[in-house]
C-alpha cells in the first residue's frame, strides 16, 4: 500500500497522539479496558456462586440423591466450564488491549521512519517555463523565464539575466558577492545583504512537468529589473533597450488596468 506525504504526516500525528494518551483512539481502548475488566470481576463473581451452590447441591445430593438433583448437579457444572470459559475469552480479550498500542507502533515503525525520510528531502517545487528566442546576428538567444505554479512568484535565470544586462554570467555573479557587503548603484541598495534569488536547485528540488531540473538558479524579477537598470543607467545599450522594452510593456499593462480593458482571450 502506497501513502502520500500527506497520508504519512496524519500517521504520526496519530501515534505522536496515542504516546501522549491524548488521541480519541486511546480513550477508546480506556473505554474497552474497562468494559472487560468489569465483565471478567462479574464472571469471577459468577463463577465463585455457581461453585458455592453446587457444592451446597453436592451436599444436599448425598443426602437426598434424586434424578432432578443430579441432573440439576450436571447442569451446574457445565455453567461453570461455561463461566470459566467466559473468563478465559474476556481476559485474553483485555490483555490483548492492554499490548494493543505496542503493537500498532511496532507496526507503523516503518511508516514512522518513512515520514522522518520525507522530511528530510528538500522541498519539490514546481515551476512553469516560457522561452524567448532573441536573433543577434547569426546567434540566436535564448531567454529563460520562471513561475512558481503554487503562487506566482516570478524571475529568470542567471544566463538570461546576464544576456538581458549585455554582461556575462560571471558578472552577474560578481554583482551578487558584492551585494553581501555594498550595493554599487543607488537601484541596488534595498537588495544588500538580502535574498536576491527566488529559488535554487541546491536548495530545493525544482521541476517542471513533473521532471526534475538540473542546476539552475532563478533570481526575483524585482531584483532583474533592478539589475537592468544598473546596466541601463551605466551605459549598456542592450540593458537600456531591454528596460526600455520592459517599460513599455508594464506602462500598457498599467493604462490598460487603470482604463478596465481586457485584451480578450
Amino acid at each position: 500500500m502506497e501513502f502520500s506525504k500527506d497520508d504519512l504526516e496524519k500517521i504520526a500525528f496519530l501515534l505522536e497522539a496515542v504516546k501522549q494518551e491524548q488521541s480519541p483512539y486511546f480513550q477508546d481502548l480506556k473505554k474497552q479496558l474497562d468494559h472487560w475488566g468489569t465483565k471478567i470481576l462479574e464472571s469471577l463473581i459468577n463463577f465463585h456462586q455457581l461453585k458455592s451452590n453446587n457444592s451446597t447441591l453436592k451436599n444436599l445430593i448425598g443426602t437426598n440423591n434424586t434424578i432432578s438433583n443430579t441432573t440439576l448437579f450436571d447442569e451446574r457444572l457445565t455453567e461453570i466450564e461455561k463461566q470459566q470459559e467466559r473468563i478465559t475469552k474476556y481476559l485474553d480479550k483485555f490483555i490483548s488491549l492492554l499490548t494493543y498500542p505496542d503493537r500498532v507502533q511496532d507496526q507503523f515503525k516503518a511508516l514512522w521512519d518513512a515520514i522522518e525520510d520525507i522530511k528530510n528531502q528538500p522541498e519539490r517545487v514546481e515551476l512553469l517555463k516560457g522561452i524567448m528566442e532573441i536573433p543577434r546576428g547569426e546567434v540566436i538567444d535564448i531567454l529563460e523565464f520562471y513561475t512558481i505554479k503554487a503562487n506566482g512568484e516570478c524571475g529568470m535565470s542567471r544566463n538570461t539575466l546576464a544576456k538581458m544586462c549585455g554582461v556575462d554570467r560571471s558578472t552577474i555573479s560578481k554583482l551578487e558577492n558584492t551585494l553581501v557587503k555594498k550595493a554599487p548603484s543607488e537601484y541596488l541598495q534595498p537588495y544588500t545583504q538580502q535574498e536576491s534569488t527566488l529559488v535554487k536547485s541546491d536548495q530545493v528540488k525544482l521541476t517542471i512537468d513533473g521532471q526534475d531540473v538540473g542546476n539552475l538558479t532563478i533570481y526575483k524579477s524585482d531584483y532583474c529589473a533592478a539589475v537592468i537598470t544598473h546596466y541601463a543607467i551605466k551605459g549598456n545599450k542592450t540593458a537600456l533597450h531591454n528596460l526600455g522594452n520592459f517599460c513599455l510593456i508594464g506602462m500598457t499593462k498599467w493604462i490598460h488596468g487603470i482604463t478596465g480593458y481586457t485584451i480578450a482571450k
